[in-house]
């Protein structure tokens, strides 16, 4: 689980859930914002291994260690 402090746009980070995505890896994008400048609390994942953009809450992903 990442915490909130931690996380930022183009830090890598490994996939918890859903189920179809586990354990696939993925970059950071943004942090997911309504219409009205509202955010969600999901950040945008880019998966890398797939044409996929996840929405994810902080406890469906892990970081992994800057390389």
């Amino acid at each position: 689980m990442a915490r909130n402090s931690e996380i930022s746009p183009g830090k890598r980070v490994r996939i918890l859930y859903p189920l179809y995505a586990c354990n696939l890896t993925g970059v950071i994008l943004c942090q997911e914002e309504q219409t009205s400048g509202v955010k969600t609390g999901c950040w945008l994942i880019d998966v890398e291994a797939q044409d996929m953009i996840l929405a994810l809450e902080p406890h469906e992903f892990e970081l992994l260690a800057d390389e």
